[in-house]
């Protein structure tokens, strides 16, 4: 299974619990990206193909990625990347950016998607409840226009909800053969809210 995480406020941690749980269960993991995310010490930087596969078959993990500003990592070339794939049970794909801000919705050309991605898991933070829009937002201009607001605006849960329809209607209409997930991280007290969320997925 190819797994892309798009969204805001989580996603890298979301891709490490889901790598630990793959691991645990005896499968062979690699992460890698899309566009770009953080380096972590272990990650395979510029490796060939083989380097990556050896990881995966004698280690079950590989994070790899080609070099990139900043201390991230950019996509795999494609012939390395569909090598990596063949030889992973599991593949998580940081597959969007938001600059560690809580939410957003995507521009164009985003998120990016791989061809061989069979689902998608949309990360959204119910954790910028109260916060000002243009604080926890991503391109806070083109949330706050596609929401109808203010910049400055404070995000109700009814906000928090039509971004996350804005962009679950996004994916859905460019990639509907795509198996649609929603993963919510939220804090105590908001179940409410989660709930809310996804009843309506």
């Amino acid at each position: 299974m190819v797994t892309a995480v798009v969204g805001a406020g989580g996603k890298t941690t979301l891709i490490r619990e889901l790598s630990a749980r793959y691991r645990a269960q005896g499968k062979r993991v690699l992460v890698t990206t899309s566009t770009h995310m953080f380096r972590e010490p272990y990650t395979l930087v510029d490796a060939q193909a083989a380097q990556i596969v050896a990881a995966l078959q004698t280690e079950g993990f590989a994070m790899a990625g080609s070099a990139a500003a900043g201390g991230k990592i950019g996509p795999l070339p494609p012939d390395r990347y569909a090598a990596a794939c063949a030889a992973a049970d599991e593949v998580l794909v940081e597959a969007d950016g938001a600059r560690g801000h809580l939410v957003k919705l995507p521009r164009a050309g985003e998120p990016v998607i791989f061809d061989n991605v069979t689902d998608i898991v949309l990360v959204i933070n119910l954790k910028a409840e109260g916060l000002p829009l243009c604080e926890a937002a991503h391109h806070p201009e083109q949330v706050a226009a596609a929401l109808g607001v203010a910049q400055d605006a404070p995000l109700t849960p009814a906000l928090l909800g039509r971004l996350a329809a804005l962009y679950r209607v996004h994916l859905r209409s460019h990639w509907p053969d795509k198996r649609l997930r929603l993963h919510l991280n939220y804090r105590p007290g908001q179940q409410a809210l989660a709930a809310a969320l996804m009843g309506g997925h």
